[in-house]
């Protein structure tokens, strides 16, 4: 082995040096003897053994240790094999519970997707016991249209883009859509056929017309987010001739709006806690009264024009002067908290004292009369109007002092949670879409208000809408209000209340107003960012 070899190689010249020394030492005593070689020669291989031994001991050894690091090796392996062997069966048995979660998960997924099975096959026969539910109230809608409309001449096609919606012989009046005002009748006029197509007014929520300067005002929501309020002035000779008026960001929203009998201003109930005057010759806010909270409606006094009133979010009204610009006269506390959402000015009237103004409002309450001016500082509420629901609209002829409440039925929210259960379905279902209310008809008399009967209505479930009373030239009272099962404008008549004309609307009626001048009567209907007007004429 070439260790050993080395071994071996490494002792013998030590054993040569001595032997040379050996040698030289007898060389120097004696130069030769037989005796000495054969002594030297014994001790040679006696050393010789020796070394043999000594490398072979050495070789056995180093054999030894390699095969104990050997062995040492086989063992570390043998436990790291061992190991790895543990390990891996510990991840096989995370997987085998993982495996048996997912199977338990997907077994209650089943479960669900069953259930969900279940419910959707529910949903839809009641679905579609829904819509033939639905289907039969549209027949029965057009059936009751039918029977309506047989006092109504077919709709046809005229010469000169005429629309005939005649009324029946026994009315003094007719209606027609066509291209301009013309004809001696009553007339639906869309103005010009192209207002309709191309001249939209987006955002328009309330309006009112200036029948002195045959213009058409319109308070508009912003076209887009956080976007400025403003109020359109269109003329009725020209609709595409319109100037648009940039309201103060403090204004925000408008709830209500009146032209002054004068036709030169515009009074803005606003949410931004602001009545305001806006001149419509200068388009700039004359007047800017500061309240206490969001102004819900306003109205201009008819006996003087100096005097304007607020209708407030808590109940409260309040009475300003315009020759004081700072503050108002006075606020009145309502029998409520809840929000004045209309205010009319009544005419004097031999029943009240001299100096006091009267004022008519609605609120969820009903309606309550106003003595401004005299020492009763609290409303009255009309008896005639308790236990009738949550009155919605109200509408007020100055004239013949014809009034229209409109009423909604009270949905009732229980105080203990363990009877929220008792709220009917009917209730719950008809909360935001229209439901079954009345119109409610009263005259004004000096000594109090008669009331001379109502009639059921589909109206909204949660808007405030809008109505108004016609005064015909042939001495004939109409009320004007949205039909909230067809979204048609209704007309029926007073005090009767039955409908004598149903016209047609694509959408909501949102604000309708009568305003009467010397060349002709408007009706103007707002309804989804379009308006449309009726104008009355002598026959």
């Amino acid at each position: 082995m070439p260790r050993n070899l080395t071994v071996i190689h490494r002792n013998v010249p030590e054993e040569e040096e001595e032997d040379d020394d050996d040698d030289s030492s007898s060389d120097e005593t004696d130069d030769s003897g037989e005796t000495d070689d054969s002594s030297s020669s014994d001790e040679s291989v006696v050393l010789l053994d020796v070394v043999t031994a000594t490398a072979t001991t050495s070789s056995r050894k180093e054999k030894e240790q390699e095969e104990e690091e050997e062995e040492d090796d086989d063992g570390g392996n043998d436990w790291n094999r061992q190991e790895r062997i543990k390990s891996l069966e510990d991840k096989c048995n995370s997987l085998k519970k993982k495996d048996e979660e997912w199977r338990k998960k997907e077994a209650e997924l089943r479960v669900k997707l069953s259930v969900c099975q279940k419910n959707e096959a529910c949903w839809r026969q009641k679905y579609d016991e829904l819509s033939e539910r639905t289907s039969n109230l549209e027949r029965s809608v057009k059936e009751f249209d039918k029977k309506l409309l047989k006092r109504i001449a077919p709709v046809q096609w005229n010469s000169g883009n005429k629309l005939g919606l005649n009324h029946n012989t026994e009315s003094a009046t007719s209606f027609e859509l066509q291209h301009n005002v013309t004809s001696p009748l009553i007339e639906l006029l869309v103005i010009f056929s192209h207002f309709q197509q191309g001249l939209q007014l987006y955002g328009a929520r309330y309006f009112d017309v200036d029948h002195v300067g045959q213009i058409l005002v319109i308070a508009r929501r912003p076209t887009q987010i956080n976007g400025p309020h403003f109020l359109t002035k269109m003329s009725l000779d020209s609709p595409s001739e319109q100037d648009d008026v940039l309201l103060p960001s403090t204004v925000k929203s408008v709830r209500d709006m009146h032209v002054s009998p004068s036709g030169r201003f515009a009074l803005l109930a606003s949410m931004g806690k602001k009545l305001s005057v806006v001149s419509l010759e200068s388009n700039n806010i004359v007047v800017n009264y500061d309240l206490p909270v969001a102004a819900w409606s306003c109205s201009w006094d008819i006996n003087n024009s100096n005097y304007v009133y607020a209708g407030l979010q808590n109940g409260m009204v309040s009475v300003f002067d315009l020759r004081q610009t700072v503050r108002p006269l006075e606020t009145r506390v309502g029998l409520t908290n809840n929000p004045v959402h209309t205010i009319y000015s009544l005419l004097e009237n031999s029943g009240i004292p001299s100096g006091t103004r009267n004022l008519l409002t609605a609120s969820s309450v009903g309606l309550c009369q106003w003595d401004i001016g005299s020492e009763q500082k609290q409303p009255t509420l009309i008896k005639e109007t308790v236990n009738q629901g949550v009155c919605i609209s109200l509408a007020y002829c100055q004239s013949k002092e014809n009034i229209v409440a409109t009423f909604r039925p009270k949905v009732e929210i229980p105080d203990d949670n363990n009877s929220i259960s008792q709220v009917s379905q009917t209730q719950s279902h008809n909360i935001g879409e229209n439901v079954l209310g009345s119109h409610v008809v009263f005259n004004r008399l000096d000594s109090g208000y008669q009331s001379f009967g109502s009639i059921c209505a589909y109206v909204p479930g949660i808007r405030l809408p809008k109505s108004t009373i016609l005064e015909l030239r042939d001495d004939t009272s109409l009320f004007a209000c949205g039909d909230g099962s067809t979204t048609n404008l209704a007309l029926q008549e007073l005090p009767s209340l039955a409908v004598t004309h149903c016209l047609q609307s694509n959408h909501p009626v949102r604000d309708v107003k009568y305003v009467t001048s010397d060349k002709s009567n408007l009706l103007c209907c707002l309804s989804e960012d379009r308006v449309q007007f009726f104008s009355q004429k002598l026959q």
